[in-house]
């Protein structure tokens, strides 16, 4: 067996005490500021852990009335608060809104690992639900249900391995189902 040359070993003091220390007041600072284990609840498309779920969005008004949306997966919300008009944020959505929505849903390239039955509740509407190129593994069953204006669900290239016993029940529109 070689042994490697001198040269090649760090010095004796190696690393220098004051970079050490600088890494560990960095640690300590960091800690400090946003508490041990925090995480960024809001940003879209992150699995924290392998498997975890997504973060949930908290969308209550300003009478501390929970919207439509709260606890739905957080991109399933940004995409809904995207598609109703003149609505900047979750807490104002109503039922009314969610029940207006029509046509296409995209939700495709968001990192999705994972989604909860009633993300889509209330969106009767919808004609297609795009949810191709994540990372989804399984969906619940009945996170469908209640779409009853679905005509397209593209669920392509995610890594699904089956789906439950009626995953698609009640979608009596649906023309073209896409999953690869």
């Amino acid at each position: 067996m070689k042994v490697p040359s001198r040269a090649l070993l760090p010095a004796a003091g190696w690393p220098p005490r004051g970079v050490l220390l600088a890494v560990v007041v960095v640690a300590v600072a960091l800690v400090t500021l946003v508490g041990p284990g925090a995480r960024p609840e809001a940003t879209p498309g992150r699995a924290w852990a392998q498997g975890a779920a997504e973060p949930t969005a908290t969308c209550t008004n300003a009478q501390s009335t929970p919207s439509p949306l709260h606890g739905r997966t957080q991109q399933v919300v940004t995409a809904i608060v995207a598609k109703v008009a003149n609505i900047d944020n979750c807490a104002a959505v109503t039922a009314e809104h969610l029940a207006a929505l029509t046509g296409s849903l995209r939700l495709n390239n968001q990192a999705l690992t994972a989604l909860r039955v009633g993300d889509f509740a209330g969106l009767a509407g919808l004609t297609t639900l795009n949810l191709y190129e994540n990372q989804l593994q399984t969906l619940p069953a009945g996170l469908f249900m209640g779409l009853t204006s679905l005509e397209r669900l593209s669920l392509n290239s995610n890594r699904l391995s089956a789906l439950p016993v009626g995953s698609f029940e009640g979608l009596i529109n649906l023309r073209t189902p896409g999953v690869a």
